[in-house]
């Protein structure tokens, strides 16, 4: 294990839980349900944006007369059911790094676009909440994701450099974020790849979190 290794930074939603999914299938439901028109393409462009983002990108996407009311509440219904019938799923590989870092000693926080009201019950649900000291949300910030804010503030208040922490990410927009950040990032592929400039960015792509015990890189 790298002896400067003091503290491994997550993303949430699709790099510890598997949410992502869920909400792209809400999407493609209500993209059906309200005739929105919305390509595939477009709709998993949505996968890891953060709220301040995904605002503004909807607003020009969707058709005036759009109740976005509707919308979201047709959307989260099918989430929450979602959830009630088959729980949270925990990505493969998570429990056994979270363990593996709580035994050596190796502290754990979460950066999440996800805002606290839903971020800290998911957690919760998943059994997750107790192994991470810091959780921040998209609501701790003024600039989502791809902005490197989040990170910055999550290393201030561990009272850590960036070179004694490492970042896990699903997404482009987190990647970006990590490493402008200057954090050493890894991806782990959950719907969409990286494109190839975001490719550049990251340490390694994984399949599965646990990957880094097994090759050694831990």
């Amino acid at each position: 294990m790298d002896k400067y290794l003091k503290a491994v930074i997550f993303d949430m939603d699709g790099t510890l839980v598997d949410t992502e999914i869920v909400w792209y299938k809400a999407w493609k439901i209500v993209n059906q349900e309200f005739s929105l028109g919305l390509s595939d393409e477009v709709l998993r462009s949505f996968i890891g944006m953060p709220k301040q983002t995904f605002d503004e990108i909807l607003d020009q996407l969707m058709p005036k007369n759009i109740d976005m009311k509707k919308i979201n509440d047709f959307k989260k219904s099918y989430y929450d059911c979602y959830e009630d019938v088959y729980g949270i799923s925990v990505k493969p590989g998570v429990i056994q790094l979270l363990e593996y870092l709580k035994e050596n000693k190796i502290r754990m926080a979460i950066c999440t676009s996800t805002f606290k009201y839903r971020a800290i019950p998911t957690l919760k649900k998943a059994g997750l909440y107790n192994y991470f000291e810091l959780i921040k949300t998209g609501d701790d910030v003024e600039k989502g994701k791809p902005d490197p804010e989040i990170y910055i503030k999550t290393l201030k208040l561990l009272d850590l450099n960036a070179n004694e922490c490492i970042a896990i990410e699903d997404s482009a927009f987190g990647v970006k974020s990590a490493t402008s950040a200057h954090l050493k990032t890894y991806f782990v592929k959950d719907i969409n790849d990286l494109d190839g400039e975001s490719y550049k960015l990251i340490e390694k792509r994984l399949n599965t979190v646990n990957e880094l015990i097994k090759e050694g890189i831990l």
